[in-house]
Parts: structure tokens; C-alpha cells; sequence
């Protein structure tokens, strides 16, 4: 793996920026794709090559993305100590700040929420949303801890903190007690390869993943990482009290279980199966990255309530490729979803799923209607935008 760039020259004259990229080392959700949708664009601007060089740190091994490997913009570090154990608290609190003064950076971007609490350069933070301040029960407690300890000082000791949306930005200025010029909104984009989602046939689309994920039949779709927040229960049996008026439907559910307290979920799901005497409920822990414009687009409706959402990915990638939306009124969600989505007001009101579901998997012309509204509302939305937002308020700090 690549740890120097391929055009050495004049690298002493460019500004070099630090980022903490650990986030791209595992299967990807949220942070992840966050970075490496911006990584991707910063590789696709030429004219960077003679501005700037990224240094990357990584916890236990480098991805292999072509972007990351072939580009001249990156210096790709895997962070090691002798004898130690690759752990997050020593990568974050020890080899972080050791590299910012080893590789004599200008400026490094912590996009994760933390700036640890040994460093002291000069720091760019992302904070996506503060769910760990404002439902503190709902985060498991030892990440409670961390984002509490680390986002405080973060917020008060970066030079910026960059969030995804107006109502974050609320949120980080109620809570941390920052003034709101420390505070810039980059909004999310969608990643290119959504661009002509909306084209693909959706049987086609279902005839590339139903093997894969035992789909059966037409299909709801939630994808992502499942919180209390995200009201799994209520829309397991919203959808359970319909399921036998709509028998050639099925409900796949991708994400990992990160409730707390914990519910079983793959046991409720294979309760109600076996009750109603079929596969209803599909349940999948994790949904490869190249199987996720089939797997949208192939749905029939995409739900994602929440509670409290920083910003919220999945359901306008859903838009993007022109897919009906049930989702909540709360937070952030209405003001990006607008419309090609029904907002559920009372997220814990299996009645109000329920006939939300009802509405759109009963009517045809309702939910065409809904598909074109949807994907107009995400054309709106690019990565490229994010981007040159974001370079632009690291360079204006590195410098």
C-alpha cells in the first residue's frame, strides 16, 4: 500500500491537511460514506494537485478504493505502535497528535464527531448531530462517554465545526454554547452513482439482489443503522396488523441492532413470520455498498422514521431513485424530505404507520406521484456541492 505520494515535487510548498479517515475501514454507514463520497470528489479536482496533499490516517489496515490508491492528492498512513494493540484510544488520544507534529501539518479535519483531548493544532470538526446530548438513555453507554467528552472539547477547541443541516446547527450552538459564526452547514449530498437510478427497471433491479437477500416478492425497504430513535418496533407491527391484506409484499430491514435497551429484533421478526405463515420480515445486518442502487430502487416504498436525525441519508438516496418515503416530521427530516414523502407526525403511533403504509401500497397513482415528487426533491442534493464547501474552510484555515 501507498504511504508518498507519486509526484514528490515541491510537496514542502503545498499545504498538507490531516484527516482521521478510521471510518473507512469497515463496512461503511454514515460517517463512512460521508467521507468517502467528499474523499472521491477532492480526487476528481485536478487542479488540487499543486495546492494541497491529504494525509490520511488509518487504524488497522488501508482501504483498496481506486480513488484512494491511484490518486497523487493522498498520502495513505497506517498508524502502528510496536507492541500495542491496534485500539481506537490509542490511534485517537496517542498517534493522531503524535502524526499532526511528525508529518508537520497545517491543519487536521476530524469528521467523526471528536477532536481527541491530547491535541492541540489547529482542527476542523464535523459534528453530524448531538443525539448523544439529547437522548442520552438511547446511545449505549460507553459511546455516550466518548462523544460526550470529545464533541464538548471538540466544538470549543476546532477552528470550525462543520454540520449537515440548520437543525444541527441549533443543536450544537443550544448545547455546547458556541457562537453561530464558529458554525458552517455543508449539507449532504447523494453519491453519483445514484444519478440514473431512476432509469433501471425494477425487476431487473430485484433480479440483481433476491437471491442474496431472499427476496420473494415486492418489498419495503429500511436501511440503516437501527436505533431506539428509529422507532423499529412501531413500524415492524404497523407493517404486521396489514401484512395479510397485502400478501405479495415482504419487509426487509438492513442495519445493524444498536438499540439500547436492547430489543430483539431478528426474534420479533421471525415471531410475527411464523405467525403469519410466511417470510413477511427479512432481516440483514449489513447491505454492500454495490448493492444499494438495486436495492432502493427495487423497493416498492422506503420508510425511515426517526426521532431525531441530524440530517438523514437513506431516505433521500431512496428519492434519488424514485422511491415513495414514509418518514417523520421531526428534526431534520421534513425540511430535506419536503415532497415525495408522507411525514408521520406521532412516531410512536403504530395507527398512523399503518395507514401511511396502507395509503401508498394501496393507490398506484398516489405513489407515482410520490416517486416523481421524491426524485425531483433529491436532484437537489450532490456530493460536489459538499465538497467545495468543505475545501473550501479547510484551505481557508490551513493556510
Amino acid at each position: 500500500m501507498p504511504d508518498e505520494p507519486k509526484n514528490k515535487m515541491n510537496l514542502s510548498k503545498k499545504i498538507k491537511i490531516g484527516i482521521d479517515c478510521h471510518n473507512l475501514e469497515e463496512n461503511r454507514t454514515g460517517v463512512g460514506r460521508y467521507l468517502q463520497n467528499i474523499l472521491e470528489q477532492f480526487s476528481q479536482m485536478p487542479s488540487l494537485n499543486d495546492q494541497v496533499i491529504f494525509y490520511l490516517y488509518f487504524k488497522k489496515k488501508i482501504p483498496n478504493d481506486s480513488f484512494l490508491q491511484s490518486s497523487n492528492l493522498f498520502i495513505l498512513r497506517l498508524t502502528k505502535v510496536p507492541f500495542f494493540k491496534a485500539s481506537f484510544l490509542v490511534y485517537f488520544l496517542i498517534l493522531l497528535p503524535y502524526y499532526y507534529f511528525k508529518d508537520k501539518l497545517d491543519l487536521f479535519w476530524f469528521p467523526c464527531y471528536m477532536v481527541p483531548i491530547t491535541f492541540w493544532g489547529k482542527a476542523i470538526l464535523t459534528i453530524h448531530d448531538l443525539v448523544y446530548e439529547r437522548f442520552p438513555g438511547t446511545v449505549p453507554f460507553r459511546y455516550r462517554i466518548f462523544y460526550k467528552i470529545f464533541s464538548r472539547f471538540g466544538a470549543k477547541r476546532a477552528l470550525k465545526v462543520l454540520t449537515v443541516s440548520d437543525f444541527s446547527k441549533q443543536e450544537i450552538r443550544f448545547f455546547y454554547k458556541i457562537p453561530s459564526a464558529k458554525i458552517e452547514v455543508t449539507p449532504l449530498g447523494l453519491d453519483k452513482k445514484f444519478d440514473h437510478a431512476v432509469y433501471l427497471n425494477k425487476s431487473q433491479a430485484r433480479d440483481k439482489i433476491k437471491a442474496k437477500y431472499y427476496i420473494c416478492q415486492k418489498y419495503i425497504l429500511f436501511l440503516g443503522q437501527i436505533f431506539q430513535r428509529r422507532r423499529p418496533l412501531e413500524m415492524i407491527k404497523a407493517f404486521y396488523n396489514i401484512a395479510h391484506k397485502f400478501p405479495d409484499y415482504q419487509f426487509l430491514i438492513i442495519g445493524r441492532n444498536l438499540t439500547n435497551p436492547y430489543l430483539d429484533i431478528d426474534n420479533l421478526c421471525a415471531s410475527f413470520n411464523k405467525k403469519l405463515g410466511r417470510s413477511v420480515f427479512l432481516r440483514h445486518i449489513y447491505a454492500d455498498e454495490q448493492d444499494l442502487i438495486y436495492l432502493y430502487r427495487a423497493a416498492e416504498l422506503f420508510i425511515y422514521l426517526s426521532d431525531y436525525e441530524g440530517f438523514g441519508l437513506p431516505p433521500l438516496e431512496a428519492q434519488r431513485c424514485g422511491v415513495p418515503v414514509i418518514s417523520s416530521k421531526s428534526s431534520s427530516l421534513a425540511n430535506i424530505l419536503k415532497k415525495g414523502a408522507i411525514l408521520i407526525k406521532d412516531n410512536t403511533s403504530i395507527k398512523e404507520i399503518r395507514d401511511a403504509f396502507k395509503r401508498i401500497l394501496s393507490d398506484d397513482k398516489l405513489a407515482k406521484k410520490m416517486s416523481d415528487e421524491a426524485y425531483r426533491n433529491a436532484e437537489t442534493y450532490d456530493f460536489k456541492t459538499t465538497a467545495q464547501k468543505t475545501l473550501r474552510i479547510l484551505f481557508s484555515y490551513a493556510k
